[in-house]
C-alpha cells in the first residue's frame, strides 16, 4: 500500500495528503479535536471528555495501534499543504465483508471539495488495493452536506437507517 496518499490541488483546495497517524501526532490532533469540537460533537456523542483532548488522542492511537498494525484498521490524517484538516477512518477491512468508514473534515474548510477528494482516495485504496468488498458508513439524515459527499463518491442509501437516540440515522453503502 503507498501511503501517504496524495490529492493534487484543484481550485477548491492546496494539495491534500493523506497519511496514518502516530503517537507523533497527539497533541496536533488533540487541538484539531478541540477547534472542531462544536461541529463534530452532534455526530461524536459517544465520546468521552478525554476524545477531546492530546492525552485522549494518544490513547486512542494507543488502544487501537493492535487493529492498524494488524491492518483491520486505516486511520488517516488529512492534511492540506501540510496542516490538518480532517480525518478518515477506514475500519472493520477484510477481504470478505464490507469495511466500515468514517471522516470528519476541519469547520473553517467546509465546502471546498477535501471531504469529496479525500473520500475517493480512500475509497480506491479499499477496493484496489485492501480488497474490500464493499464499504457502509452512516449519517445524521439531516446531514445533508455529508450526504452529497457520500452521493458524488457512488454511495446510495440502504435500508431505512435507525434512530440513534433522538437522531435519526441513514445507513450508506458502496459495492465494489
Amino acid at each position: 500500500m503507498q501511503l501517504p496518499l496524495i490529492v493534487e490541488p484543484t481550485s477548491s483546495h492546496g494539495r491534500l495528503t493523506l497519511g496514518i497517524w502516530s503517537p507523533a501526532d497527539a497533541d496536533e490532533m488533540g487541538a484539531w479535536w478541540r477547534r472542531n469540537r462544536p461541529h463534530l460533537e452532534p455526530t461524536q456523542r459517544d465520546r468521552p471528555e478525554s476524545h477531546w483532548t492530546a492525552a485522549g488522542q494518544r490513547d486512542r492511537i494507543a488502544r487501537n495501534s493492535a487493529d492498524v498494525e494488524a491492518g483491520r484498521l486505516l486511520p488517516l490524517l488529512v492534511r492540506e499543504d501540510g496542516a490538518l484538516v480532517g480525518e478518515v477512518l477506514l475500519s472493520d477491512v477484510a477481504e470478505d465483508r464490507p469495511a466500515s468508514f468514517g471522516y470528519g473534515i476541519d469547520s473553517e474548510r467546509l465546502g471546498r471539495r477535501i471531504a469529496s477528494d479525500a473520500v475517493h482516495a480512500v475509497v480506491q485504496l479499499a477496493f484496489t488495493e485492501l480488497g474490500v468488498p464493499a464499504i457502509e458508513t452512516t449519517t445524521e439524515r439531516n446531514n445533508l452536506a455529508s450526504q452529497r459527499v457520500l452521493v458524488r463518491n457512488g454511495f446510495v442509501p440502504v435500508g431505512a437507517g435507525r434512530k440513534d437516540g433522538e437522531h435519526a440515522q441513514q445507513s450508506w453503502r458502496l459495492v465494489r
